[in-house]
């Protein structure tokens, strides 16, 4: 681990974002049941890289960062953690943030932390650790912000790709693929920096048609992007809050 990461303070309770949908987090911890498993997966790959990026952001270097967050999915696997879990004592990215503070406690009471199930890994997230710290480095390039705000960023970056990868999804065949690569670069971030002429060359479209076609993928966009956020909160009224402040975040 780093020479002197910050170790001693429990993390701050995350301002933003309403609660998690609980039905899915109470449904995960049900090992007799593969949905359950897959609901488990889903949570620990949606988390990941925010867990990453909180760690990172409190001192620890990047292999350290990703042993502690592993293990504390494999914890939470073998234990169940997510039984744990109460609606009713808030959200749920709060309590996620108390589990991962007490268990990285734990590991440095220990001497040597226990290699679990002879090395193996319990729970198989297809995770890139190297690619993880090169975005942990590109997105969160502002030292002053606090773990919480780095965790509350990735998250935020994290929904935004798995919308894109859903958008990318409906775009079946070759050619809608190639226009879905050609116009991704309107959805998000700085818009400008590809003209409309080239596009519209890339394509053999004309500007106006260009322009047409980006509003509208935009706006299929925006729909998996609040069907994304309805997942996460408690009723649809809070959707709109939640979108203000992802895009806060990243912008």
């Amino acid at each position: 681990m780093s020479a002197n990461p910050r170790r001693s303070d429990p993390p701050a309770t995350p301002r933003h974002f309403a609660p998690t949908r609980w039905s899915l987090v109470l449904h995960a911890h049900r090992s007799d049941d593969r949905s359950g498993a897959d609901a488990l997966a889903e949570l620990c790959r949606a988390y990941w890289l925010p867990l990453f990026g909180y760690l990172r952001g409190r001192g620890y270097d990047p292999h350290s960062a990703e042993d502690l967050v592993q293990g504390f999915f494999e914890e939470v696997l073998e234990q169940e953690t997510f039984s744990k879990a109460d609606p009713d004592r808030g959200q749920f990215r709060t309590f996620l943030l108390s589990c991962l503070h007490h268990y990285v406690a734990r590991q440095h009471q220990r001497e040597a932390r226990a290699k679990r199930g002879g090395g193996q890994r319990l729970l198989p997230l297809d995770v890139d650790a190297d690619e993880a710290e090169a975005r942990y480095l590109r997105e969160l390039t502002d030292a002053s912000g606090t773990p919480e705000e780095h965790f509350d960023r990735l998250w935020a970056l994290t929904l935004l790709d798995r919308a894109v990868n859903k958008l990318r999804a409906q775009h079946e065949g070759a050619a809608a693929a190639q226009r879905f690569a050609v116009l991704q670069p309107y959805l998000v971030g700085a818009r400008g920096d590809v003209p409309l002429e080239e596009a519209a060359q890339k394509l053999g479209l004309t500007p106006q048609a260009v322009k047409s076609a980006v509003f509208r993928l935009r706006q299929r966009f925006s729909e998996i992007v609040r069907e994304e956020l309805r997942e996460l909160v408690e009723n649809d009224a809070d959707v709109q809050d939640e979108l203000r402040y992802l895009l806060g975040c990243i912008s």
